[in-house]
């Protein structure tokens, strides 16, 4: 059930008639707790994604370097259409530069052989590196949709969705990207 239709339920006579007899028993205090925990939920599990551009995203890069986080590590999936495209980089920056990367390609059954980053190729998969590619794909790309997702308290980009590149009007099949932090952990005593 989604956000939207759990709304669209509590607006319904025969939803309001029930919850009006059901906090009416004596022990309605802790059934009705989960109902109304699961009901903040599902409206807080909606896609939290927005079109990307230029203003938005020098907002939340302003809103990252206001925390001034030097030392982290950091996952970043990147999903294409074809499975065998699809890989997962691996950075550790310590002081604000890069100390260490890796990069693994799907295989079936999990991640194949961990294979060494230059400082160079692992540049995009930093936090600064996920923010200057995403604002060269607004700027270059010539895709029609680029959706952000951003971390509510770090402001770094969580999620990055590339709908695929247009040539002569046409979407060109598998450019389609997604970029997801699939983890990211800092390292010491910051913040």
């Amino acid at each position: 059930m989604t956000a939207v239709q759990a709304r669209v339920a509590l607006d319904k006579p025969w939803v309001t008639r029930m919850l009006s007899r059901f906090l009416a028993t004596r022990h309605w205090h802790m059934p009705a707790l989960s109902i109304l925990a699961s009901i903040l939920l599902m409206s807080n599990c909606g896609s939290r994604l927005q079109p990307a551009s230029a203003n938005v995203i020098d907002q939340a890069e302003a809103r990252w370097q206001a925390h001034s986080l030097t030392d982290y590590r950091i996952v970043v999936d990147v999903q294409r259409p074809e499975a065998e495209d699809s890989f997962r980089a691996t950075v550790q920056v310590e002081g604000g530069r890069i100390v260490g990367g890796s990069l693994r390609y799907r295989e079936k059954g999990g991640w194949g052989v961990e294979q060494a980053l230059s400082e160079t190729q692992a540049f995009p998969y930093t936090v600064p590196g996920l923010f200057h590619v995403l604002r060269a794909e607004v700027a270059n790309s010539g895709r029609r949709t680029i959706e952000v997702e951003f971390d509510e308290e770090y402001a770094l980009p969580r999620r990055v969705v590339l709908g695929p590149v247009y040539e002569d009007r046409q979407a060109v099949h598998g450019t389609e990207t997604t970029l997801r932090v699939y983890d990211f952990d800092l390292l010491d005593d910051q913040e």
